[in-house]
């Protein structure tokens, strides 16, 4: 899974040891970019090169993974980042004015009449139709 947010917040980073050898884990605030936007606290585990990508105040694309176990009856879902790149700018096109008008192109109107309506302005013409 993917999503696209602002870091807000990146918090200190956590270690230990297991049986299978020592662990760190870091930790990120972001923000989604959305109508209502929502926090997502996501964690890197074992991976201190995508944590050190971040810097508050970016907008990233994050890939994801999303588990969540059971432990003494409650359950905890973790959201895991396994990839993060910065979103990609879009690049600034000039964009060109409208085209020149040829004069020669310019559609001739006729000034006497509009949708057959004389435009002479007599009393009789200014009568209403109803």
């Amino acid at each position: 899974m993917e999503f696209e947010g602002k870091c807000i917040e990146l918090l200190p980073e956590r270690t230990g040891s297991s049986a299978r050898g020592g662990w760190t884990i870091q930790s990120a605030i972001f923000e989604t970019i959305e109508q209502y936007p929502k926090k997502i606290c996501t964690t890197f585990f074992n991976h201190q090169e995508e944590f050190a990508k971040l810097s508050v105040n970016n907008v990233y694309n994050c890939s994801i993974n999303i588990e969540s176990r059971e432990y003494n009856g409650k359950w905890y879902t973790d959201i895991r980042v396994y990839k993060v790149s910065p979103k990609a700018t879009t690049a600034t096109a000039t964009v060109a004015g409208p085209a020149p008008i040829n004069p020669s192109a310019t559609p001739k109107f006729q000034s006497s009449s509009v949708n057959n309506i004389p435009l002479n302005g007599t009393a009789e013409e200014d009568e209403e139709p109803f």
